[in-house]
């Protein structure tokens, strides 16, 4: 009986309840449609985080682009087949390799993951995927005058050295600091120039 009661008095409160425009939450239990939700955006939207570069990307020739990317490249895979044969980190015992074909280096480091670092002709860069730190695009760019790296002896013959522009770090500084975590022990990792002497 006092079930018929209660739905006696909803169905005659029901006109009055949409005509007050009930809550969403409430009207999925009185069967009424609810009200569409109309939603203002109140916050402005965040602004993108920049980081002051110390460089400026370098307006390269094809030409110019390709031999200085094929020499990072043919440096990078030297120096690292050295630190491989040489047993950084134990690199043998997990099973560390490095290869380079087609313009794309890949640099297994075992247990830790898979680098990868290739070539990008249209947009003059070399893009790398880390498994620590994930995507970066690198490009060849000429130090200013207070620039780092042309005082700490990283830049190319050119002066220049590959960089990401939205955090400032270079190629270089970037796999030389992963591959120290990952070995335990520093490793010396060629880009721009040759390590020999130094």
């Amino acid at each position: 009986m006092a079930s018929r009661s209660v739905s006696a008095l909803l169905r005659r409160a029901r006109p009055a309840l949409r005509a007050a425009r009930i809550a969403p939450s409430a009207a999925k239990y009185l069967h009424i449609p609810p009200a569409p939700l109309r939603i203002q955006r109140t916050l402005p939207p965040l602004p993108a985080r920049r980081v002051q570069s110390t460089y400026h990307v370098a307006t390269l020739t094809p030409d110019e682009y390709h031999r200085l990317s094929d020499t990072a490249m043919d440096n990078m895979l030297e120096s690292l087949e050295e630190a491989i044969d040489a047993g950084v980190g134990g690199s043998a015992e997990e099973g560390w390799e490095v290869s380079y074909s087609s313009g794309v280096l890949t640099l297994s480091c075992g247990p830790h993951g898979t680098y990868v670092i290739n070539k990008q002709p249209p947009n003059q860069q070399i893009w790398l995927s880390s498994p620590l730190s994930g995507p970066k695009r690198y490009d060849y760019s000429a130090p200013t005058a207070s620039s780092p790296s042309s005082a700490a002896g990283d830049a190319g013959e050119e002066g220049g050295v590959w960089v990401y522009h939205r955090d400032g770090s270079t190629l270089k500084g970037l796999l030389e600091g992963e591959l120290k975590e990952f070995a335990g022990e520093e490793v010396d990792v060629w880009v721009e120039q040759r390590g020999e002497g130094r």
